[in-house]
């Protein structure tokens, strides 16, 4: 078998390189594809699962007492009524914003000032480089501390280290810093924010009590849907609009966004499988080409064989033979060279890339098996039309052959 297969070396290379690149490209694209899906699943986990954000609309429908135009807004009465009201709820937390000053000696900043319980912080992860998070005695003593983001930090303190218990003035009220806001890609958005203690900002800055937007985290992933319902028709009843106004209340649900983010991967996992596939094919018409080729040549050789009492069965299995092993060779070649330069992508990746977006790119078990399970199955498909037609050559007519 192996003397067959080295008889024709360039030929045999040849064949077994467009396995090689198919198998590559299987593992290139696959493995490159899942540090990219689990990249962008961790900017989910920046929230708990199952997170909602209702906001305050305008009513779109009269009834139920309800003009067209009127504003709908929250108050904090509402956000223990729905706890109570809804037993999937876990965490809710008000959240209202507003730009302000922020001031430290002769460097000051515009910001914005985010008012939150400390319930947002078990719905809203947050990492800190240094300090801590707002917690419950903050808000039941009416403490004026805040957690400030990275570019909060370097503005208003340069280069100054000693900034934990330190006092910001915002708007003309001071403020104790207790948390500084790590600084990364995932946590961009909150780099220019200030949190204080939600008490503390009605106080100073909210004197119609109201709240924009109320985040909650719920238990019951399969029927976000019904958690929404629930909560416009509380709302509706509360505040006398129609509940089938979709436009009274906002609502952002990233349990949807996170089922269309796994099916949008999903959808491309199999995508970039077909294309390492389709790859994978053109190689498998290479060695079924070799094979028949080598059918030929070697006619003599079968009507010798068959004339001396080899067996039907024996001649199919050494072409089956000899191209599994041509292709499970050169395929474990190319798997090799693939999870080589991924390797090299993730090394490149961690240094050139935010790797919290782009996570290294991983060849997993499953993949490890398609693509053995691949081989197999183009070892077996490139050798059963040369096999059988050199199994059906008569003897008589294969030692006439020239």
């Amino acid at each position: 078998m192996i003397d067959n297969l080295l008889e024709n070396k360039l030929r045999s290379i040849l064949c077994g390189v467009g396995i090689s690149w198919g198998i590559l490209i299987v593992t290139l694209l696959l493995g490159v594809g899942k540090g990219f899906e689990e990249g962008v699943k961790r900017l989910f986990e920046g929230f708990a699962k199952n997170t909602m954000y209702v906001s305050s609309g305008s009513t779109s429908i009269s009834g139920a007492g309800s003009a067209i135009g009127r504003k709908v807004s929250f108050g904090r009465d509402d956000l223990l009524f729905l706890r109570e009201s809804i037993p999937s709820i876990i965490h809710i937390s008000p959240e209202v914003a507003r730009l302000g000053i922020a001031r430290k000696g002769v460097n000051s900043g515009s910001f914005t000032i985010k008012g939150v319980s400390e319930a947002y912080f078990n719905i809203r992860s947050v990492h800190l480089s240094n300090g801590r998070l707002i917690n419950r005695m903050d808000l039941l003593k009416g403490r004026k501390v805040a957690v400030i983001g990275s570019s909060v930090s370097k503005v208003l303190f340069k280069q100054d280290k000693s900034i934990i218990g330190s006092y910001i003035e915002i708007d003309s009220e001071n403020y104790k810093i207790v948390g500084i806001i790590r600084n990364s890609l995932l946590s961009a958005l909150e780099s220019g924010l200030i949190y204080v203690p939600f008490l503390s900002f009605q106080r100073q800055f909210n004197s119609t009590k109201n709240i924009d937007t109320i985040v909650l985290s719920h238990s019951d992933s399969n029927n976000s849907s019904e958690v929404e319902d629930w909560i416009r028709s509380i709302m509706a009843y509360r505040y006398k609009f129609n509940s089938k106004d979709d436009k009274a209340l906002i609502f952002n649900n990233l349990t949807e966004q996170t089922k269309a983010v796994n099916g949008f991967f999903s959808g491309l996992k199999k995508f970039l499988l077909f294309i390492g596939i389709s790859t994978l094919v053109s190689g498998i018409i290479r060695v079924t080409n070799m094979m028949f080729i080598s059918a030929k040549e070697r006619t003599k050789e079968i009507g010798l064989r068959k004339a001396v009492g080899a067996k039907r069965s024996s001649i199919i299995f050494m072409f089956f033979k000899e191209s599994v092993v041509l292709t499970i060779f050169f395929g474990l070649a190319g798997m090799l060279l693939g999870m080589g330069f991924l390797k090299l992508i993730g090394y490149f990746s961690s240094s050139i890339v935010d790797n919290e977006i782009f996570d290294k790119p991983v060849l997993d078990l499953p993949v490890v098996i398609v693509s053995i399970s691949l081989l197999v199955i183009s070892g077996i498909v490139s050798a059963v039309f040369p096999a059988y037609y050199a199994a059906s050559l008569s003897p008589i007519e294969a030692l006439r052959a020239e």
